[in-house]
């Protein structure tokens, strides 16, 4: 019942910042900020879900059947999070040698460099570990009180079309610091093993499967605003963007 909770608790917090944190937005970027920083999410959704390959599935299942085991759990860690890291690094170097193909990103290094910042601390994130073995409430404290942190700092810090950079950048240090914290708290339960080559090789083959799956949720979803960007000018982006984030949030 509390990791329940917990999910509905996290759940909540996700859809209700963005709802608080739009018309603000959508006030001080105005229809193109807002566009570019849609672009941007989307862009980073992409990251994310590459990076977090499908280890969200894959590895719960594995955490939760060795969730007794120390030692087996400790293996975990380091073959999810070392395979992450070699993901994340892949598609950091892939994403700065797309870039010059992207016109809507000429001239906005800054607001890049922010998203894809952000995008690689919610993919290194420990929601996985935590699930599996039923330590929701802990992380659901954690990130919810960050979420909502950056929200405010949203609020006070983005003030002009210049400063959408900022909201990735508040967001990503968010997402790193639950990241960090999370595998501080999930390490002093288990034994710290390093991510030989075997282990981030396993990781990577017992996640391949769910990664198909995610690839087709995600396509549909967070995409939209990126492919969107692709074809037309980043003023349409933000107001499609912003309708369909109010939408899809007060439906979920």
């Amino acid at each position: 019942t509390q990791n329940i909770a917990s999910l509905y608790v996290m759940q909540r917090v996700s859809y209700l910042v963005p709802v608080l944190t739009l018309p603000w937005l959508a006030r001080v970027l105005g229809p193109s900020g807002l566009g570019m920083l849609a672009f941007m999410q989307g862009f980073g959704s992409c990251v994310t879900l590459l990076v977090e390959y499908g280890f969200r599935f894959s590895a719960t299942q594995q955490a939760s059947i060795h969730r007794h085991s120390p030692q087996r759990l400790a293996e975990l860690i380091a073959g999810v999070q070392g395979g992450k890291v070699l993901l994340a690094a892949l598609v950091t170097a892939a994403s700065f040698l797309l870039m010059p193909w992207i016109p809507l990103l000429k001239g906005h290094q800054v607001l890049f460099a922010a998203g894809l910042f952000m995008s690689l601390g919610q993919a290194l994130g420990m929601i996985w570990y935590f699930l599996a073995v039923d330590r929701m409430p802990v992380l659901a404290a954690l990130e919810s009180s960050l979420r909502l942190v950056g929200a405010a700092a949203i609020l006070s810090l983005v003030r002009t079309p210049a400063d959408a950079w900022k909201v990735l950048a508040i967001q990503g240090a968010a997402a790193w610091l639950a990241a960090v914290v999370g595998l501080v708290i999930a390490l002093r339960a288990v034994p710290f093993c390093w991510p030989r080559p075997s282990l981030v090789r396993d990781a990577l083959s017992q996640g391949r499967s769910a990664l198909f799956f995610r690839i087709a949720e995600t396509s549909y979803t967070s995409c939209n605003a990126l492919l969107l960007g692709l074809f037309c000018p980043p003023g349409v982006v933000g107001l499609y963007a912003g309708a369909d984030k109010i939408a899809r949030n007060m439906l979920n």
